[in-house]
């Protein structure tokens, strides 16, 4: 019985450093994996590829669409890519998509950089200029926060779509992201409205979204590449519940919508004198299917009230 009780405790220990064993090797290949990723998505050659495709370019189109010498096999793989990539490639990929050159060389997470013009919506008028005087079509989606935002969670941003080229009648879009703004801040909420009616004002539709608050977050700060979806060949922040942009810029209700009404309603009170400013200004343009002297006398008119924050 002794013997057998040894030989038991012998083979428990076996199997239990064995179990141990198999732990460690499974943690250290899994290590590896998630090193290894992370070292993938450093990669230029990687960046550059996946560009491309969260634009709306396959691999296999990257030759065609980018027409800078590269073939069908180059783009087949980042190994492949690797040996002809070069920095003029880079460079002219990142101002194709209008992203962060740094990016494309691994350097940095912040894929784009944000245009802001908070306090400042002349600077908007100014490249919104810019972009109609390259005559291409424009299109624009305001996006909100899906869920009920938090002060220090709460962004929305406004990103217009610039369409490059086509691949097989499909548009290829770059994208140019206004950042800057808490949702639920009075004072953002002005000068957000007053950027989407300039848009609005140049004759560029603009369609509101409510997108998840990561993802929005992530396209707020320009830190992460828009997925694409090739079977419905759109950005997947398009996908989310629509509000109309016209009542945003009309309607105290709809602009006064998820803003903080702060202390004795003083948010909701300041977010109204500031429109009444802006458009006073010429920086908040009525839409011209309204009737601007009604629209603001609907603003100046308006009583504050609790059913206005919710």
């Amino acid at each position: 019985m002794d013997w057998l009780s040894s030989t038991d405790s012998f083979v428990s220990i076996i199997a239990g450093g064995i179990a141990i064993y198999a732990a460690i090797h499974h943690w250290r290949k899994k290590k590896r994996a998630m090193n290894q990723k992370v070292v993938n998505n450093m990669c230029p050659a990687q960046r550059f590829l996946d560009l491309f495709e969260a634009h709306g370019v396959a691999k296999s189109q990257v030759s065609a669409f980018f027409d800078r010498g590269l073939t069908i096999s180059d783009c087949s793989s980042p190994a492949r890519l690797l040996e002809k990539l070069t920095d003029e490639l880079l460079k002219d990929a990142a101002s194709l998509f209008a992203v962060n050159i740094d990016w494309l060389y691994g350097t940095t997470d912040e894929v784009y950089n944000i245009h802001q013009f908070y306090k400042h919506p002349e600077y908007c008028k100014d490249f919104v200029k810019a972009l109609k005087t390259e005559g291409r079509d424009l299109t624009c989606y305001a996006l909100w926060p899906n869920k009920e935002p938090t002060f220090t969670r709460s962004q929305s941003t406004i990103v217009i779509m610039e369409e490059i080229g086509r691949i097989n009648g499909r548009p290829i879009h770059r994208l140019h992201i206004l950042g800057g703004w808490v949702h639920t801040y009075w004072k953002c909420r002005g000068y957000y409205a007053a950027c989407t009616s300039i848009i609005m004002s140049n004759d560029i539709m603009v369609f509101g979204k409510t997108i998840d608050v990561e993802s929005l977050t992530h396209i707020a700060n320009g830190t992460r590449l828009p997925t694409y979806n090739f079977d419905l060949n759109l950005f997947d922040f398009t996908f989310g519940e629509s509000w109309l942009a016209d009542d945003f810029i009309d309607s105290p209700e709809s602009y006064l919508q998820k803003v903080s009404p702060e202390r004795d309603n003083f948010g909701l009170h300041a977010a109204i004198d500031l429109w009444l400013n802006l458009e006073e200004q010429g920086h908040l343009i009525v839409t011209k299917y309204s009737n601007p002297k009604y629209v603001r006398a609907l603003f100046s008119k308006f009583e504050v009230g609790h059913r206005s924050s919710e």
